[in-house]
């Protein structure tokens, strides 16, 4: 049966073919939805791992962390998963 899920951020691998190397995006959340033949991602933000700029991803946490707010709080929380996706600890 069809299935529908949100995604927190983290990490998406997608298989083009059987046996290849997935690609690895980082997806700041949205919704995974599957059924027999597919899954389907539907992303506000998705970016290729090897893309990512660690020096980035700890200036937006900093620039986040400063905050209080909801918006920060989960600006910063997603900084933290990004950063987590390329082996990085905050």
């Amino acid at each position: 049966s069809p299935l529908a899920e949100q995604l927190r951020p983290g990490v998406v691998a997608i298989t083009h073919k059987t046996g290849e190397e997935p690609e690895k995006f980082f997806v700041s959340g949205g919704f995974a939805f599957t059924d027999a033949e597919k899954t389907e991602v539907s992303a506000l933000e998705a970016v290729k791992l090897e893309d990512i700029d660690e020096a980035k991803v700890r200036a937006e946490y900093a620039a986040a962390a400063k905050g209080d707010d909801d918006d920060s709080k989960a600006a910063a929380d997603a900084a933290k998963a990004m950063a987590a996706a390329i082996g990085v600890q905050l």
